[in-house]
């Protein structure tokens, strides 16, 4: 048995340090996700090609898949990559992870994408995106055995900026309901929540097991500035659910109770990440028998730890195992 088996991109992130007017003549959307086509990436590589960068493997999924792994879970990560120096690169890290990606998931034409992750001296990161090879998340990619033989399915939310992708994760979400394996979902990004929000649906269907969202995305489903309507609107499609609040900490939410848990105060260099380590460490810790509320504290502790340091994944699995 698998603890969670993964359903998301596989980006490798390029991380740099930059100014406010670096966003403004780039026409990015502070704080956000933006894709970008090859043209787009290549200018920005020109651009920061003397600049002082830091390369690691991501994906918002894959970030919680590798969190999980680190603390002591078993996973597995269904997604598309290529073989080529960055593809190589995510392999290379996930493998001696111990994760599981099947030979299925990986292919030789086309580019691996890539994430440049532009940090400002608030410590607000603002991502840049080609997907490269992971655009498209074939169904092919999946291995039905693996659905079965997890407690949970974590899908990610930028999945349903692809037809196909979405595809994808709508089949891994059927298979898992048909064989009672529970589904996990994050919203990824409150873009997306505006955007794409009938595909969001799609996923979400008569509702999941558990549901993972920051602030602006709780209250741009809920359509409201009031985080406890927002609240509401989560547990009417989730059986358990966790918002993040940033320095505030994060509430836990259930059929039963709703918590506010706080978080230690720390100094950020970089939120890059914060979310995909808090869904992590939820995970991880309700595996173990935690309850929700012990889980969001661990997951705060994670996600403060992590906002300390330039990366949207801790330096070492030793710092992981270290946090728990």
């Amino acid at each position: 048995m698998y603890d969670v088996y993964g359903i998301g991109n596989a980006i490798v992130d390029v991380i740099t340090e930059v100014d406010e007017q670096f966003l403004i003549d780039a026409a990015l959307t502070k704080g956000a996700m933006t894709l970008i086509d090859d043209n787009q990436m290549n200018t920005l590589t020109k651009i920061i090609e003397s600049s002082t960068k830091k390369k690691m493997s991501g994906g918002s999924a894959a970030n919680t898949i590798f969190a999980i792994q680190a603390f002591g879970g078993k996973t597995a990560y269904a997604c598309s990559i290529s073989k080529d120096q960055n593809g190589q690169h995510f392999l290379d890290e996930f493998e001696n992870s111990g994760i599981s990606i099947d030979e299925r998931c990986i292919t030789n034409q086309g580019n691996s994408g890539q994430c440049f992750v532009f940090v400002t001296p608030d410590a607000e990161r603002t991502m840049a995106t080609n997907l490269g090879v992971s655009s498209d998340l074939s169904t092919k990619s999946l291995d039905q055995t693996l659905i079965t033989n997890a407690n949970i399915i974590y899908i990610e939310g930028y999945l349903v900026t692809s037809k196909e992708s979405s595809t994808t994760a709508k089949k891994a979400i059927g298979t898992a309901k048909n064989v009672g394996t529970k589904i996990a979902l994050t919203l990824s990004d409150s873009s997306l929540v505006t955007n794409f929000r009938d595909s969001l649906e799609s996923f979400i269907g008569e509702g999941v097991d558990l549901l993972f969202c920051n602030e602006e995305e709780a209250l741009s489903w809920a359509k409201t500035d009031r985080i406890d309507i927002a609240v509401s609107s989560l547990r009417e499609i989730a059986k358990e659910a966790y918002i993040t609040l940033g320095a505030k900490g994060s509430i836990s939410i259930s059929q039963k109770e709703i918590s506010e848990v706080n978080s230690e105060k720390v100094i950020p260099v970089d939120t890059n990440g914060a979310g995909d380590i808090y869904a992590g460490a939820c995970l991880y810790a309700r595996s173990t028998g935690l309850n929700g509320k012990s889980a969001a504290a661990f997951g705060n502790k994670c996600a403060a730890s992590i906002v300390q340091e330039y990366g949207a994944r801790l330096e070492n699995v030793e710092k992981y195992r270290r946090l728990l």
